[in-house]
């Protein structure tokens, strides 16, 4: 028997779902930032990923749950 994925309560609206996208872009960057060495926000590199990351984990409270279900084949 298999497992299934489906969501707890609904699916992310568009607005969760571009939210997501631009944190996303925002963090990639940030992290290339700081392992590229670019030094584009100062001294204040490892600040700006670090609030982006805990940003992101706050962000993971307000999106919808996913539930795993046993899947009928």
């Amino acid at each position: 028997m298999s497992k299934a994925y489906e969501w707890a309560s609904r699916p992310p609206n568009t607005v969760e779902r571009v939210s997501a996208g631009i944190w996303l872009v925002l963090w990639l960057f940030s992290s290339a930032n700081i392992f590229a060495e670019w030094h584009l926000f100062g001294r204040y590199d490892g600040t700006v990923g670090g609030l982006l990351t805990l940003v992101g984990f706050m962000g993971l409270a307000l999106l919808p749950k996913v539930k795993r279900t046993e899947a009928d084949q």
